[in-house]
């Protein structure tokens, strides 16, 4: 999985929210597992608030790599609901 600043690698985020511009849509998505991941890790519910044109690939990664119990710390909201 490629990564410009893998979020492991990152400051630990306890509060707050993330924001960043990119221009390959599966790099975002790598990135985007790679932060879901560590959030759950770190026992945190995740909110992602994306594009209508983006959930449907997101989602299908979220049920392809996390498990039922994983995904119910998981909320997608498409940005224009949001």
């Amino acid at each position: 999985m490629k990564t410009v600043n893998p979020i492991s690698n990152s400051k630990k985020f306890d509060i707050g929210h993330v924001f960043y511009r990119f221009e390959d849509k599966q790099f975002h998505i790598n990135n985007l597992m790679s932060f879901i991941k560590n959030g759950l890790e770190s026992k945190q519910r995740i909110l992602i608030i994306e594009n209508m044109r983006a959930l449907p690939l997101i989602k299908a990664n979220i049920d392809k790599k996390f498990n039922h119990k994983q995904k119910e710390s998981i909320r997608l909201i498409n940005n224009f609901d949001y």
